[in-house]
């Protein structure tokens, strides 16, 4: 059944049973009950006056049921409603046809024309995750990610391989394009909720070591791991009733032997595990990981020389990028020179936005142009 969205409230995937509303909430006489609509855990806002004359706007999330109301105007007017909440021992917070709010201890209350909210606010069930470890895991077709557990009760139902995905951080100003990846699909009963799986997923993210870099109240989850030399990138996409886990080991991506088959098949490998501060040459801390792979390759490899060449997108001037992206190859040159590797062996070049691979009037197409590539001399 398709269920009609209140607005400001966050749930798209909902069971209609035949049931009634919990007993702490008591409609007034002569109001009848049409469809009670159940969540196991969803989230709504809640507005009213306080003491200042302005107005506070509270966000609960917990077990949540939404009615269906009838009755004469009447029966379901505010002061009908409002007696019957206050002999329940429910506090009226606002008093309007279109928006009667009460609480009673952790239950919350909003009450309309013909249909009313009720949350009970409970904590999210906890989810365990395993952190990555220090040696790369395989991750084997039709199977689990061993690091992004599924929740409980879901059922996967779709695992490929799939082009870069697009991750925009809430820091970052333009998007990440990360890959190659891979995706699978997880379905569950319908009162799995989209603000369920952000909740749940965000703070089992944290708590194994990723830095969560972006958690849309309702919406999408974003973290990188970065520990024991690893970059790890996953996204994780709620729908109603199911939810999409977007993995890139940029880490396994640009393993030394990866690298070594790549300039051998092609000359050259794009890189994008290499991240500088924005608009800027200087290395991020998490670039490790890639770098580290480079320098093996060369200590691996004595007589490997390398053009290490920087690219970006076409923002900005000419002269400014020429400047931008020779900058950038210099400061991977003087990383991999301080980590033991002949400078001699390296050739830094900016290219600018000479070499585009993708177009650059989109923010994706601009993400995957700013890049560092290994070349073959």
């Amino acid at each position: 059944m398709k269920s009609q969205l209140i607005p400001g409230l966050v749930l798209l995937a909902i069971s209609a049973a035949a049931q009634s509303l919990p007993t702490e909430l008591p409609p007034p006489p002569g109001v009848t009950v049409t469809r009670v609509e159940h969540l196991d855990f969803g989230q709504d806002e809640f507005s009213y006056p306080n003491s200042n004359r302005t107005s506070e706007y509270v966000k609960v999330a917990g077990h949540l049921w939404r009615a269906f109301l009838k009755g004469d105007q009447t029966s379901l007017g505010v002061p009908s409603w409002k007696a019957a909440l206050e002999r329940a021992g429910w506090q009226v917070l606002n008093q309007t046809p279109g928006n009667t709010v009460a609480r009673h201890g952790d239950w919350w209350a909003k009450i309309g024309l013909d249909r009313l909210t009720l949350v009970q606010r409970v904590e999210a069930e906890a989810l365990q995750l395993t952190p990555p470890g220090e040696k790369i895991e395989e991750l084997k077709p039709n199977q689990d990610v061993p690091y992004i557990t599924p929740l409980p009760n879901t059922t996967r139902k779709i695992w490929k391989t799939e082009d870069p995905f697009e991750l925009k951080a809430t820091k970052d100003p333009e998007p990440r394009m990360l890959g190659p990846a891979i995706y699978l699909r997880y379905e569950g009963a319908a009162t799995l909720s989209v603000v369920e799986v952000q909740t749940r997923y965000s703070a089992a993210l944290q708590q194994a070591g990723w830095d969560v870099v972006r958690s849309d109240s309702g919406g999408l989850t974003g973290a990188h791991y970065t520990q024991h030399g690893r970059d790890i990138w996953v996204k994780i996409t709620p729908f109603g009733g199911a939810y999409a886990v977007e993995v890139a080991d940029l880490g396994a991506a640009a393993a030394q032997d990866k690298l070594a088959k790549a300039l051998e098949d092609a000359g050259h490998v794009a890189l994008y595990g290499i991240y500088f501060d924005t608009d800027k040459s200087t290395l991020r801390p998490d670039s490790e990981a890639t770098l580290v792979q480079i320098q093996k390759l060369l200590a691996a490899h004595a007589a490997m020389k390398l053009e290490i060449q920087g690219h970006t997108d076409n923002t900005g001037t000419r002269p400014h990028n020429d400047t931008l992206s020779r900058e950038r190859a210099e400061a991977v040159k003087t990383w991999l020179a301080a980590h033991g590797i002949d400078g001699g062996r390296l050739t830094p070049k900016g290219y600018a936005d000479t070499k585009p691979v993708a177009p650059n009037a989109t923010p994706q197409g601009r993400a995957l142009n700013r890049r560092v590539e290994l070349a073959r001399p």
